[in-house]
Parts: C-alpha cells; structure tokens; sequence
C-alpha cells in the first residue's frame, strides 16, 4: 500500500538543514482563524505558512504561503534558541539570555527582554495553552506566565502600510482617529492613481480642509469629481439657524 511513496516524483516534501540538534513544530490558529497555521523552528530559522487541508485542492503540497525567518547576527540571532511557541500574531523565542518576539506579519523583532529582567533562575522552556491563549515560561523550578494583551491593536497599521485599506478600516472600530488616518491615505493613494472620483468618496469622509482638497481637484481639471465632493460635502452639513462656515461659501460659489 505504501508501494508509490517510492518513487521519487511521489515524494514531496519540504527539507531545512541545520546542524543544531533543536528543533520543534507547532500546529496552531492566527488571529483569522481562516485555516491551520504550522511554524516549524530548528537551527536555521523558523519556516511557518499555512496547512491545506480543503479536500477539494488535488495537491500533494499542503503548505501554502511560507515563509522562512532566518536566524543571523544581523538580528541577533547567533544561534538556534531554546524554545519557540506561537501567539496569534507573533512568536515567542526563548534564548539563552534573552525572550524575545517576533511578529508574523512582517519578521520584525517587536521586542528583546534580557532573561535576569524575568528570573533569577535559567529559563529552559516555554509552553501554550492555544485553548485559552496563554502563554508560559519555565524553569527548573519556576512557572511564570507571558501576558499577551492588545495583541491585534497594530494591526489594523500593518494593513494600512500594505495599502489594503479596507481591512485597515474593518479594524478601526470606534477609534475616529485612525479611521481618520486611513481614509485620507486611500483618499491620495486614488487621487494619486487619477481615479479622482474614488477619491472624491474618500476624501468626503475625511477631515482635510475642504479648500484643500478643491484646489487639488481643480488643479487636475477633474470637475465631475470635484463636484461630487462638495455635492457630499453640502449634503453632510447640518443646518444650523442658517449659520455656514466662510469656506462653505466659498464651496458654494465653486460648485456653482
């Protein structure tokens, strides 16, 4: 039965060489919980993506969209670490003389604790529990817990680095000032673009000065989308015993 694992072009597999004896995996869920997540850490790095596991995907592959953080001096990571586990949105690594993070999202170091800061004793391990979302480390005699909270507040800024600005703004929620913050980034990535009246919606939602954002329409000869604008702009205001702001007027008297 296992006759056609034999061969060669039915072997598939993915190989990192290390010559550090560490190694360690992990199966886990991301902040999306769309599907499995793996991180596997030895010597070299940690190699991490997703698992395949839709029946309906005829591949032998099941690993989709890794990527490998390498372990080098350029990070300060001289040498394979003790110990690794995953959070929602970063890993945890535990060295000899150092605990630190690294955020999934874009491999940056986020943070780098010396361990004498932590425990007077040597750390040796850490563990999760994913059912629960905590996170430990341990020593020989010693269990101290890591606490991961607002873990997913930068994320909504990661996406708006990547210009996706839409889950940028799914994960603004209440906070008018970061939604202030992506819109009027898509608002000039539009108008930059010369889609002027994509760029109209967005900036209408925003608070850059009206005349601003007039100016920078005429100076393009974009009228349909300048006149949208105001037209959102107008629309947005409430009467207020007939009293208007001088820039309104000055609104008024373009758009006518």
């Amino acid at each position: 039965m296992f006759s056609k694992y034999k061969t060669s072009q039915a072997l598939v597999f993915q190989e990192l060489l290390s010559d550090s004896p560490t190694s360690a995996l992990a199966v886990y869920n991301t902040f999306d919980n769309i599907s499995p997540s793996f991180a596997w850490m030895n010597g070299l790095g940690i190699y991490y993506g997703t698992l395949s596991i839709d029946e309906r995907q005829k591949s032998d592959f099941l690993l989709r969209n890794t990527i490998l953080f390498l372990f080098t001096s350029e990070n300060n990571f001289n040498a394979a670490p003790l110990s690794f586990i995953p959070t929602k949105l970063h890993f945890l690594i535990l060295g000899g003389t150092y605990l630190a993070g690294i955020c999934t999202l874009n491999q940056s170091v986020v943070f780098r604790r010396g361990l004498s800061t932590i425990s007077s004793s040597r750390l040796i391990g850490l563990c999760a529990d994913h059912e629960r979302g905590t996170y430990w480390c341990y020593s020989a005699d010693s269990v101290y817990e890591i606490c991961a909270s607002n873990e997913e507040d930068s994320l909504w800024h990661y996406y708006l680095a990547k210009g996706e600005y839409e889950s940028a703004l799914g994960l603004c929620l209440e906070n008018s000032a970061r939604t202030q913050l992506v819109r009027s980034a898509q608002a000039r990535h539009y108008f930059d673009a010369g889609q002027y009246q994509l760029a109209a919606e967005c900036y209408s939602h925003t608070s850059t000065p009206l005349e601003d954002v007039a100016l920078m329409f005429l100076e393009k000869n974009a009228l349909v989308a300048l006149k949208e604008y105001l037209s959102k702009i107008l629309n947005s205001l409430k009467p207020n015993l007939g009293v208007c702001p001088i820039s309104c007027f000055g609104a008024v008297i373009v758009y006518m």
